[in-house]
């Protein structure tokens, strides 16, 4: 945990948004830490035992208010209870439910699931002007030949008009007397798990995925040293991700950052999300000449609420495009213990996800709601749907609201 700054963990702009009072705070860090199942007032027992626990461990504050990206990396930081029995057991727990498909594909035998995802989003317009002109929209997955869409439903418009093309749902209207839209879609879909590869062909020209000046990659001169040094005596380009994976861990601690900190460089601030994790590692590995690429999409958990997710993917020539998710692994593993059996878990081979951006050409249409300079996020659970809420720093004025729930899972 670093002493400087403040005191800040992980994040170097939280001071400006300690807004959390202390119910929302227990709520934030309950969706992470309670069973699949608590009730909410279970949550807010176990959410307010925990943050006044960490309070007296010496949780920064201001006016009794804190910041929810700090509060979930102290919890890590000091190994509370809330994050070794509760978000570390709970997220083991969630990735075991996939192993044995991941295993029968390892193995060559037929492994496919069958998912329904429900995506709510909430858009409000306080901003806004009854009867102003509105253009919103959901982002469908990306399909490929290890995933397809089957279906898409629009569950509810919000009284707008609808269309539905291949890569997102739009909704044009007006802004309603209410001043906020509600709107759901459901989505369909059919996934194998591939252990080590993805099926999707690349030809011959993989120069997109060498350039060095690609926008949110951070390629330099610094990067390229350290990418070399750490990568000394390594041959094949799997033995090149490892070392770089290696090296990763030792100087970096998984965490949450806030939207103006994913702009620092990670090895200076000593802790990255997988946004940042990923970038740099898909920088690393271009500057080794290794064909790399950002890619996002939503963890499909049947017990647990979804998220959206960065991790990278690697072109190796005897294994086509691999995927790599370094900050989903390292969360998965005890510090410092280096055989840890989860230390690997992610290296090459990936859980069931829908896919809905590949940097830099393939990427997921924007949800029509512009975030300002200063956000923050707050994360709730009811039952095994996630809510994740989009709120203006200045005025506490919310944004938008996501809420993800898989529906059904099935074998077939």
């Amino acid at each position: 945990m670093k002493d400087d700054d403040d005191r800040l963990c992980g994040t170097r702009s939280g001071r400006r948004y300690r807004v959390f009072d202390e119910r929302t705070a227990a709520l934030h860090l309950a969706c992470h830490a309670a069973p699949a199942h608590a009730s909410l007032e279970e949550q807010l027992e176990l959410g307010t035992a925990t943050l006044r626990r960490m309070t007296a461990r010496g949780l920064p504050q201001i006016d009794g208010a804190v910041d929810g990206d700090e509060l979930l990396n102290f919890c890590r930081a000091v190994e509370d209870d809330a994050w070794k029995h509760g978000m570390l057991s709970e997220f083991r727990r969630m990735c075991a439910l996939y192993e044995p498909g991941m295993q029968r594909r390892a193995r060559g035998e037929e492994s496919r699931a069958r998912f329904v995802l429900r995506h709510r989003r909430r858009w409000f317009f306080d901003d806004k002007s009854q009867g102003d002109p509105v253009r919103l929209s959901f982002a469908l997955p990306i399909d490929d030949e290890l995933r397809r869409t089957v279906r898409v439903d629009v569950v509810e418009a919000g009284g707008c008009r609808s269309t539905v093309s291949a890569d997102s749902v739009v909704l044009r209207g007006a802004v309603p007397n209410q001043k906020f839209i509600d709107a759901e879609i459901r989505i369909e879909s059919v996934l194998d798990c591939d252990a080590s590869r993805l099926a999707e062909q690349t030809g011959p020209d993989l120069s997109t995925w060498l350039s060095l000046e690609e926008p949110g990659i951070p390629c330099s001169p610094r990067v390229a040293a350290l990418a070399h040094e750490w990568t000394a005596g390594r041959s094949s380009g799997l033995e090149q991700i490892r070392a770089l994976w290696d090296e990763l861990e030792r100087r970096l601690v998984p965490g949450f950052l806030h939207s103006e900190d994913d702009k620092i460089d990670p090895l200076e601030l000593g802790w990255a999300d997988c946004k940042t994790s990923s970038s740099l590692l898909v920088a690393m590995t271009r500057h080794l000449g290794i064909p790399a690429r950002l890619v996002s999409g939503v963890l499909l958990v049947k017990e647990r609420p979804c998220d959206f997710h960065f991790w990278m993917e690697a072109w190796l020539p005897d294994r086509g495009w691999t995927p790599f998710d370094w900050l989903a692994t390292v969360a998965l593993c005890d510090p410092g213990n280096a055989a840890d059996r989860w230390r690997y878990h992610f290296f090459g081979q990936l859980d069931y996800r829908l896919v809905h951006t590949r940097f830099p050409n393939r990427f997921a249409s924007l949800s029509g709601a512009r975030l300002p300079k200063h956000w923050y996020r707050v994360e709730t659970g009811v039952g095994t749907s996630r809510i994740r809420e989009y709120r203006a720093e200045q005025g506490n004025r919310p944004i938008f609201t996501d809420t993800f729930q898989v529906e059904e899972l099935s074998w077939i």
